[in-house]
């Protein structure tokens, strides 16, 4: 076999980084945005980090969790980010204000969160323990002007499901 084609870069890795983390955390998961221009990272504080890599910067910081974030997942448009943590909250954020949009709480550590591929509205949630959930939810509003959230949610037997 000729060695230059199986090892046409010469090293396995990068020589120099260009960002690293603060020292005061680890990071536990990450998530390219669907056009990978932007990467969200969670970590063991709690925090996700929101790097350009474009212009390779941390365009913002959401202190998303008190506790590890376990799992992150992009919405399709990229404007919503749902969070995951050992803290038994699953959020979903918007991504421009930092905003947490809805929260939930379960009685267990939440393992897993993705949004479905096609429809925003749609969670996979998988929990530590017990049965995971496909959540399907919707903003209402109501006679006054007040808006609400309407959240319909699906147990699912114990088993490997992903999107």
């Amino acid at each position: 076999m000729n060695l230059e084609l199986l090892n046409q870069f010469g090293q396995p890795f990068p020589e120099d980084f260009d960002i690293e983390l603060p020292q005061v955390c680890h990071a536990t998961v990450a998530a390219f945005n669907r056009r990978g221009y932007v990467l969200a990272v969670g970590s063991n504080d709690g925090r996700v980090f929101i790097w350009d890599i474009m212009t390779r910067t941390i365009a913002k910081v959401i202190s998303a969790h008190g506790s590890i974030v376990t799992a992150l997942s992009w919405s399709r448009n990229g404007k919503l980010l749902a969070t995951s943590s050992t803290d038994c909250y699953v959020c979903i954020w918007d991504v421009i204000t930092s905003e947490c949009i809805i929260q939930w709480h379960f009685t267990s550590a939440v393992l897993f969160v993705q949004f479905a591929p096609r429809d925003d509205t749609i969670l996979l949630i998988r929990r530590i323990k017990e049965s995971s959930l496909l959540v399907r939810y919707a903003r209402t509003k109501d006679k006054t002007g007040t808006r609400s959230w309407f959240v319909v949610i699906v147990i699912l037997p114990n088993m490997v499901i992903c999107f």
